[in-house]
């Protein structure tokens, strides 16, 4: 959706840029004083000066509103133990009128940490309740109710919070209008509006908020002030090309110049004629009793800043590797080497954290205890490591993504491994919610520190003990330990977050920054898992007399095309991969590939096609389907060799030509504007050929029968 600026007003003042800027002056009778914040990220001792601002110029006869565009709710430590409620309180008291609604406002949803089963389970003020209010709420702190917890009634905000394009998937937990109107003394009515795009849906839990299409009619408006927490990303009046049409109103739009900096400013608006001057907001002066109320907001303690966003939502954690797993797992791995003593440390170690145990997000700002128990709540038995056999840790990896999400889904740290989507797990006896891998069919095991993974080595694996214990998918862990496999508590009852808390200020020196981590640890394939695991297993080797070995470039997409029907080889024992392939072949292993899919018509323009030749069929569907056009419009030309620039083409039409990267190309022989351009660059950026040099892409050159079957292959997974 766009932004909400192309759904209102044509005739805009840009707050920066079209609204004069004017000193103070001694009086204001007759003036709407409108003071703007925005991001302030909650920097409680900026309310103060605030009050003491808008107490100054209501002295000077001016009509005072207090306005914030968004992100008040979450950053610095203050608010982020009372989940917003120390900001609300404040908005509250200083007299606060309207406020957008940023990510900040967002980011707690149930606003709960902890879990009544670990009997640390403690409720806070959503934002709806903040917002609208709510009686006094008692609640069950541990699974058998014999600790309670209250939180006590509480009025309802004295401001409106505006918010544009979205909308709560859950009951009390978000509370916002799409505007608010106010009226100026004379009778003039400005309308305040959420401006943002608020594009962050994947910025909160699953299943707490959606987009919706929301316009807002500009009826009985004089006025419109756009309240926007991020600078404007698209131009706004009536050149902009999505231009609302009818509209009759002006728009003030206040904006922050770059993302995430503090806005302040006053705009003096004539209750007449609406003619809007700009000045500074004078910050010097202090409100006592709002100072006092600041004050009993104790600081907390700040564990470190963070400046990345770690992804709490469940559909991304327990389905991929994420840096919020990394990081996590780093950490573990960190601290068994240092502070867990009474296991072979000649051994190689891994680390491993069950996604269902990142519970939330870890937004930018200050990082807390109360931050990290919401995030990471589980780990109600501490840390140990335990040693098994490779074996065992191929099958504990199998089973944690049996499904994708799982909960158990296994975030690693010093190894890496392959998972193979579209195999279907191999489901033995149930194991609780889950079930036993009966075969290894999804997962392979790439390193493991580093070195060639062997199923028959010992390994080092740093988990929490309620995954060592069996819980989630975990089994293999518990019957090794049932087994005897050497297990080391770590005896302190450590617990996760607490480790993550320590390799965060000892580590990473209290900075959670986006290269914290080494990635690429897990890799999802969307093809099915080669039975390449030795000579009686490979389909190329059991086929082909001239297969490459097993560990070259070509073996594996060669295994993939004779396992998947795309080629049968030159004859029945030889594949030719250097061969020169024909267009006729190329088309036909593209077809094969995609199925077989029968081509609409049985005839064609080209004269050059024999009826039941092998490429015939493959020929005709691929023109329907916009593949090829031929070398003419009578001629395709099925026996002449394929070139490198037309293979690529080729995949790039049956992709449906995608966008592509833009910017200069790498490769110096590439012709300006030649028809394949477009399919290179995309070709290079999935992954499906690299060019023959850094600098040449050699498009002309014929390609080879295994050039082409490794470019399908690739394609796979693109």
């Amino acid at each position: 959706m766009k932004r909400l600026l192309s759904l209102l007003l044509a005739l805009c003042l840009l707050a920066t840029l079209a609204v004069g800027v004017s000193a103070a002056e001694d009086s204001y009778a007759g003036k709407t004083v409108l003071i703007c914040t925005g991001n302030l990220r909650g920097n409680l001792e900026l309310y103060p000066a605030i009050k003491a601002a808008r107490d100054a110029y209501a002295a000077k006869g001016a009509n005072v509103i207090l306005a914030d565009t968004g992100n008040f709710m979450q950053g610095d430590g203050r608010v982020n133990d009372t989940f917003g409620e120390a900001a609300y309180t404040l908005m509250d008291a200083v007299g606060y009128q309207v406020a957008g609604m940023g990510l900040a406002e967002f980011g707690y949803a149930d606003a709960t940490t902890g879990y009544a089963y670990h009997g640390n389970f403690t409720r806070y003020y959503t934002q709806a309740m903040l917002q609208n209010g709510t009686g006094e709420l008692t609640y069950n702190r541990n699974r058998d109710g014999s600790v309670t917890g209250t939180l006590p009634a509480r009025a309802p905000a004295k401001f409106t919070a505006v918010c544009a394009g979205l909308t709560p998937l859950q009951e009390n937990v978000y509370a916002f209008e799409p505007s608010y109107d106010c009226a100026l003394p004379g009778g003039k009515v400005l309308r305040f509006v959420d401006g943002d795009d608020n594009a962050f849906t994947d910025r909160v839990q699953d299943g707490f908020l959606a987009r919706a299409d929301v316009s807002v009619s500009k009826d009985g408006a004089d006025l419109t002030v756009l309240l926007c927490d991020s600078p404007l990303s698209e131009p706004v009046g009536p050149t902009a090309p999505t231009a609302p049409t009818g509209a009759g109103a002006d728009t003030l739009v206040v904006a922050p110049e770059k993302d995430g900096q503090l806005l302040t400013g006053v705009y003096v608006i004539d209750n007449d004629t609406l003619a809007v001057t700009h000045e500074p907001l004078d910050l010097t002066g202090r409100d006592e009793t709002i100072g006092a109320l600041v004050e009993t907001y104790v600081p907390a303690r700040v564990l470190g800043t963070a400046e990345m966003i770690l992804d709490g939502r469940d559909s991304v954690n327990r389905a991929r590797e994420t840096d919020y797993g990394d990081l996590v797992t780093d950490a573990l791995v960190w601290y068994a080497k240092n502070y867990v003593d009474g296991f072979d440390k000649s051994l190689p170690l891994v680390g491993i954290v069950n996604g269902g145990n990142l519970d939330n997000f870890i937004y930018t700002g200050d990082v807390t205890e109360t931050v990290l128990l919401r995030a990471l709540p589980f780990s109600p038995m501490g840390i140990g490591v335990i040693t098994v056999t490779g074996q065992q840790l191929l099958e504990t990896l199998e089973a944690a993504t049996q499904t994708l999400p799982c909960p158990g889904f296994a975030q690693v740290s010093g190894l890496e491994y392959r998972i193979y989507a579209p195999e279907e797990y191999d489901a033995g006896e149930a194991y609780g919610k889950f079930f036993r891998a009966d075969s290894i069919r999804r997962v392979e095991i790439l390193s493991v520190n580093g070195q060639p993974f062997d199923p028959q080595a010992s390994y080092n694996l740093v988990a929490d003990n309620y995954l060592i214990n069996g819980n989630d998918t975990y089994y293999t862990l518990a019957e090794a330990k049932k087994a005897g496999a050497p297990w080391v508590n770590n005896g302190n009852g450590k617990k996760v977050r607490d480790i993550f808390a320590d390799y965060l200020q000892q580590v990473l020196g209290g900075n959670l920054d986006p290269c914290d981590c080494e990635p690429n640890r897990i890799e999802i394939v969307n093809r099915h898992r080669l039975p390449c695991l030795d000579e009686s297993t490979c389909p190329g080797l059991t086929a082909f007399t001239d297969m490459p070995d097993r560990g070259t470039w070509a073996h594996n997409p060669i295994d993939w095309a004779v396992e998947n029907g795309v080629t049968n080889g030159m004859t029945a024992t030889t594949f030719v991969p250097q061969g020169t392939i024909t267009r006729g072949q190329a088309v036909t292993f593209l077809w094969r590939a995609a199925g077989k899919p029968a081509p609409e018509k049985s005839e064609t323009e080209f004269t050059d096609l024999k009826q039941g030749a092998f490429y015939y069929d493959a020929v005709l569907w691929a023109v329907e389907k916009g593949i090829t056009n031929g070398m003419t419009a009578t001629t395709f030309n099925p026996d002449g060799p394929c070139t490198r620039g037309q293979i690529v083409t080729f995949l790039y039409r049956f992709a449906e030509k995608p966008a592509v990267p833009t910017g200069p190309s790498p490769f110096t022989d590439l012709a300006e504007n030649a028809y394949y351009s477009a399919p290179v660059a995309w070709a290079v950026a999935c992954g499906v050929t690299n060019g023959m040099s850094p600098t040449t892409f050699a498009p002309d050159a014929t390609c080879n029968r295994a050039q082409v079957v490794t470019f399908l292959y690739r394609q796979q997974d693109s």
